[in-house]
């Protein structure tokens, strides 16, 4: 005669926190603070989920994607990129380099009243262009400049035009035959725009362009050279099968397009 074993499972999922499956140290005067701080239901949670995630690890900081704060504190991404950037505005979180954790010194915090209002909040996927400018001194404060730096963080039409035009001029001196400019350049921003889901910048999208037309180039794709730069970037041509003799290098990045790059990442919430 077989038997069967039984199995007990808990009950009402009932769940008793235990310090043997881990504690968060912390300084009383640093969670006091931030205990009394008069912050928004989101950036309470946020700025909570930031501790957890840095001293619930013995870390001050840390590389922390948005996805793994929206993971804890279980609100859209977009509306815990907007809290974080409140919060560093106001000094309550802190950047070093790429980390980012709670500023132990209490004194420098200011929180701002007006970011308790929703109705500044334009939608759940943008900030408010006061967080948006006081983010970026932030960061350029934080970070040593570049040349292109401002442009990157800045979300104005006219800096991202010249991202895009900067770009432009990388692409067009490939090797492709340099005619109708005009055209080229609206069907660049164009492809850009349907490409950038992939979270690169302009620079990194005209790189990626110079490195396939040379490819083709010297595999002597019959009719290549003579293609416009145009009809390249409609046909989306990049993404036409090599031949087999042809080797696509990987485009190098300088250190200052890498440290643009990081920082474009930041800004988009994707550490």
């Amino acid at each position: 005669m077989s038997t069967a074993k039984v199995i007990n499972f808990p009950v009402g999922g009932k769940k008793v926190a235990d310090l043997d499956d881990g504690y968060t140290r912390i300084a009383n005067d640093l969670y006091d603070a931030l205990i009394a701080a008069d912050l928004t239901k989101h950036q309470q949670k946020v700025a909570h989920a930031y501790v957890r995630m840095t001293y619930g690890y013995n870390k001050k900081n840390d590389r922390i994607a948005d996805d793994q704060i929206a993971v804890k504190t279980k609100l859209p991404r977009c509306k815990v990129n907007t809290a974080k950037n409140e919060l560093l505005d106001m000094k309550v979180l802190i950047l070093d380099g790429r980390k980012i954790g709670v500023n132990k010194n209490i004194s420098e915090w200011n929180i701002n009243k007006s970011y308790q209002n929703s109705n500044s909040i334009q939608n759940g996927n943008t900030v408010t262009k006061t967080v948006t400018k006081n983010v970026t001194k932030t960061v350029i404060t934080l970070l040593p400049k570049t040349e292109h730096t401002k442009d990157i963080i800045s979300k104005d039409n006219k800096d991202n035009n010249i991202l895009l035009d900067s770009a432009f001029e990388i692409f067009y001196k490939a090797g492709l035959p340099k005619v109708g400019k005009s055209k080229a350049i609206t069907s660049f921003k164009t492809a850009y725009k349907n490409w950038k889901s992939e979270n690169k910048t302009p620079e990194v999208f005209a790189q990626m362009l110079v490195s396939d037309i040379q490819c083709r180039l010297k595999a002597n794709i019959f009719g290549f050279a003579n293609l416009h730069p145009t009809t390249y970037l409609n046909q989306k041509r990049w993404e036409d099968e090599l031949p087999a003799n042809a080797r696509r290098p990987q485009p190098q990045m300088t250190p200052e397009q890498k440290r643009e790059y990081e920082l474009y990442m930041f800004m988009q919430g994707e550490n």
